[in-house]
């Protein structure tokens, strides 16, 4: 996957395409780790654009995703959506903490 872009709106509108591409794919075609790291993207600029909601249910595939699966540069990504959604202006948002209450229990 090669995303063109280093903004946010065009990260994730490449990255939902590639998630697209993905799920509407031949299975024995889906590469599982490029798909979360999709998700992972998006999610970010998400936050980025102040679109909790929107982070949130890119990170749903990815939060209930085993143990095992999620390795070590997925919990690093995730970790860096948790810093953002630490520093301001969403400190003292309810869902940036519940979102960040979830992947510290994904770390």
């Amino acid at each position: 996957m090669f995303i063109a872009t280093t903004l946010p709106a065009g990260i994730a509108f490449e990255a939902q395409r590639a998630i697209d591409i993905w799920q509407n794919g031949e299975p024995d075609n889906r590469l599982l780790d490029d798909e979360a790291l999709a998700h992972l993207y998006a999610a970010t600029a998400s936050v980025q654009l102040h679109d909790l909601e929107r982070a949130a249910a890119y990170l749903e595939p990815i939060l209930g995703l085993p143990e095992e699966q999620r390795i070590s540069w997925i919990r690093r990504r995730m970790i860096r959506v948790a810093e953002l959604l630490a520093e301001r202006p969403y400190d003292h948002d309810r869902l940036a903490a519940e979102i960040r209450d979830r992947i510290a229990q994904c770390t």
